[in-house]
């Protein structure tokens, strides 16, 4: 018989929103903003994937697949995956997965840029204290 397969995507992707909504729960119950709830939650998750990855590369296990590193640094975690390529030596030198990362970096420091600039970044802090 067979095996089933199941794609990396799906088994990451499903594990990987689980974390991060199960510790943005947990710490919006700790009256945590729900913004900083998800950037913490979100870089944590990236950080131990990254070392999750490099311990699976040395033990044939499954990989987590660089489209799920690099679509969580794009929608957050992009601070977690610098400090846990360097922490865990893992895909400083792979030149196609930096290029990537960086223009992901790029990306968010010209989106934040273009944020403070409009105030929308400020009006939008200010609109979430005042809810809160």
């Amino acid at each position: 018989m067979k095996a089933k397969y199941t794609s990396p995507y799906l088994i990451f992707g499903l594990l990987t929103g689980g974390v991060i909504l199960s510790m943005m729960t947990l710490l919006i119950h700790q009256d945590q903003s729900p913004l900083l709830s998800y950037l913490v939650a979100i870089n944590l998750t990236l950080f131990g994937l990254y070392g999750y990855d490099k311990h699976a590369s040395r033990t044939e296990q499954l990989r987590v697949p660089e489209k799920v590193l690099h679509l969580l640094a794009l929608l957050g975690g992009s601070p977690a995956g610098l400090m846990a390529q360097h922490f865990f030596h893992h895909k400083t030198l792979k030149g196609s997965f930096q290029l990537i990362y960086w223009a992901t970096v790029t990306a968010q420091v010209g989106f934040l840029y273009w944020l403070i600039r409009s105030n929308l970044l400020i009006s939008s802090i200010k609109s979430v204290g005042n809810i809160a």
